[in-house]
């Protein structure tokens, strides 16, 4: 304990102003007290004696006052030093979740393109089993029928137009399916590396944040009220990752599943794989936007930060 209270202090023990008020203490507490100890013989009476004994009891005061003056102002360096140190190390943190937030949204532009692409893949012109069981109002937006629905309607007009009896037509859409599996299953992989599943790559940190916002709220800096709910968005922009990675790999699966000979196409398989892009294409687009809301405030933040330079306590 007496061992880390001087740590402590020893950072003041350095300032010359506190030297300085040790020094005249010790002067002046020692003639005061070779004073009272009537060592001395007052030179020219009583009066002089005791103007010098006032003296002496001033300089005490007076060095008293000094060593409190060096320790204020020492405190205050060692607390802006402590202020700067912090929004350095703040700006490090908030940098590198910035990246994270970049990746992810690069990232995002690729699975909307997987996405894009499957979707168009599926309504290839000219296969008229494709055409007729993926309907473009399933992608369309607006308020579409319910994939069960859609699933159900599409199977009828297969069985109505009588495509399922066109071996021809049949040939060329089981042909397009085997195509169609083999971009997903060469697809796929990327996509799951993407995804980062195990929280290795694409990181938001908030420990400097964390033990440092006592500190921070100290400093006379624009934006730190901002910084927890910028934290916060970041946070849940992270999380909202991992459902929009899933539900694209899971539009990928169903359309697996659907395309699988030992499955084959029926109702439920169908209204799956609807579903699945209804879904996948419904959060990628709102995840970009939120994407895009996100980085607008990492890079207002980061602009603040980077002016910054000596803080001020308040």
């Amino acid at each position: 304990m007496n061992s880390l209270s001087f740590e402590k202090l020893s950072p003041y023990l350095s300032d010359p102003l506190v030297l300085i008020g040790f020094f005249l203490l010790l002067f002046f507490g020692l003639a005061r007290a070779l004073i009272k100890s009537k060592l001395l013989t007052p030179v020219s009476g009583i009066k002089s004696y005791r103007l010098l004994q006032t003296l002496f009891a001033y300089g005490f005061a007076l060095g008293v006052l000094v060593i409190a003056l060096g320790f204020g102002l020492k405190y205050r360096d060692l607390s802006q030093a402590e202020q700067r140190n912090a929004i350095e190390l703040l700006k490090g943190e908030f940098n590198a979740n910035a990246s994270a937030v970049e990746a992810m949204r690069l990232n995002t532009v690729t699975l909307l393109t997987v996405l894009q692409k499957t979707a168009q893949s599926v309504r290839q012109p000219g296969i008229t089993t494709l055409e007729t069981l993926f309907p473009t109002q399933n992608v369309q937006g607006g308020s579409p029928p319910p994939p069960s629905k859609l699933a159900a309607a599409a199977l009828n007009a297969l069985h109505a137009k009588g495509i399922d009896r066109n071996a021809r037509a049949m040939a060329q859409g089981d042909q397009a399916a085997r195509a169609i599996v083999g971009v997903i299953e060469r697809t796929r992989p990327t996509i799951v590396s993407l995804a980062d599943a195990k929280h290795e790559r694409y990181v938001i940190r908030d420990t400097i944040w964390e033990a440092n916002a006592p500190i921070l709220r100290k400093v006379n800096l624009d934006g730190v009220s901002a910084l927890q709910d910028t934290y916060t968005q970041l946070r849940d922009v992270r999380s909202d990752y991992d459902v929009v990675c899933a539900s694209v790999l899971a539009y990928l699966d169903s359309l697996l599943a659907l395309f699988d000979p030992k499955i084959g196409v029926n109702p439920n398989t169908l209204a799956a794989a609807l579903a699945q892009e209804r879904q996948s294409v419904t959060l990628v687009t709102a995840y970009g936007a939120t994407l895009t809301d996100a980085i607008a405030n990492v890079q207002r933040l980061q602009t603040k930060l980077a002016g910054v330079g000596r803080p001020v306590a308040r």
